[in-house]
C-alpha cells in the first residue's frame, strides 16, 4: 500500500555493518537480491543479510526506514 503517496515506491540498502554495499529501487513491495550481486558485493555468500527499507515520498524523499537482518 502506498500509504497516501501517488505512487508506491522503495529503496532498500543492503548492509555490511554500517556501509551501504547496494540499494535497490523498486515500485512494489517485493524485491529480489541475486546471488551474482550478493557475490560482487560481498565476495561470497553470507551467512545472513542485514537491509533498510525506506517507503519514497514525493514531498520528503526517503522515510523513516526499517531495518532486520535475516539468516539466510
Amino acid at each position: 500500500m502506498p500509504l497516501g503517496e501517488d505512487a508506491e515506491a522503495y529503496e532498500i540498502d543492503i548492509l555490511s555493518g554500517s556501509t551501504v554495499k547496494r540499494t535497490l529501487s523498486v515500485n512494489a513491495p517485493v524485491a529480489t537480491y541475486s546471488a551474482a550481486d550478493e557475490v560482487a558485493d560481498f565476495g561470497g555468500p553470507q551467512t545472513s543479510l542485514t537491509i533498510r527499507v525506506f517507503q519514497l515520498s514525493s514531498t520528503v524523499g526517503r522515510g523513516h526506514s526499517a531495518q532486520s537482518t535475516f539468516a539466510l
